[in-house]
């Protein structure tokens, strides 16, 4: 089973960038498989607030700086689970 589905970026209102997270709850159901990921750690790590938004079921979500554009896009931009949405 792979941790999470896929993983979206997209820019705010806010001139910043929300991070969506998707993974499957039924599966992952105490969330300790995507919890373990390095992707998960890295956006704790790298998020405005210093934690995530558990928005809905098999979502977590964070915002990040504006200024992280370039760094997302080379880190993640080859990825085949990553979808990249900046104007």
């Amino acid at each position: 089973m792979k941790p999470f589905e896929r993983i979206e970026f997209h820019t705010t209102p806010y001139n910043s960038i929300r991070v969506w997270m998707h993974y499957n709850e039924d599966e992952d159901i105490t969330s300790k498989n995507v919890r373990g990921t390095k992707e998960f750690d890295l956006f704790q790590a790298i998020s405005i607030w210093g934690s995530y938004d558990k928005v809905e079921f098999g979502l977590y979500s964070w915002e990040l700086s504006n200024s992280l554009v370039a760094y997302i896009k080379e880190k993640f931009g080859h990825r085949s689970d990553s979808i990249i949405e900046f104007q």
